[in-house]
């Protein structure tokens, strides 16, 4: 069986930096974070409001990630 594999989407270093303090989650239901800064054009880093711990992520995980509505 031959399965196509989809490429992750690069960003533009504008398309990058406007994420720059958007919140998201983990998931539909998960936890909140917010978008603190970016790192090239394939890591970000960001701040999970819960908790208050940063850390590196990935920018096609941001991306797949579901803009938060609502922050606690």
């Amino acid at each position: 069986m031959n399965e196509a594999t989809t490429k992750p989407r690069t960003l533009t270093e504008d398309e990058a930096q406007k994420l720059v303090g958007e919140f998201r989650r983990f998931g539909e239901a998960g936890p909140a974070y917010e978008i603190v800064r970016i790192e090239g054009r394939d890591r970000a880093w960001i701040r999970v409001v819960y908790s208050g711990e940063e850390l590196a992520y990935p920018i096609a995980e941001v991306l797949a990630d579901p803009i938060a509505e609502t922050v606690p």
